[in-house]
């Protein structure tokens, strides 16, 4: 699968449900963002994409779920554990 910068995701009642990490981890996660498929202008850094987007994130989303150092199964467990 493709990781992004930010996942967010809606539930079935349309709740925006924020997946949230640090810039660290995503910098961590991401070795070159031209190559996984991350929408950005040509000279935008992970950097520049994290601040331009996380405050947008952060104002629209119904729900932020913090899944710095979450692997796959933690995560799926915490939006599951959510949307119950």
């Amino acid at each position: 699968g493709s990781t992004t910068l930010k996942i967010v995701l809606t539930d079935k009642n349309g709740k925006i449900i924020y997946l949230n990490v640090t810039l660290e981890e995503i910098k961590a996660r991401l070795d070159n963002i031209s190559t996984r498929g991350v929408a950005a202008t040509k000279n935008q850094t992970i950097d520049d994409i994290y601040n331009e987007r996380s405050p947008l994130y952060l104002k629209y989303a119904d729900y932020v779920l913090d899944l710095n150092n979450s692997n796959v199964e933690q995560t799926v467990e915490k939006i599951c554990n959510l949307i119950k």
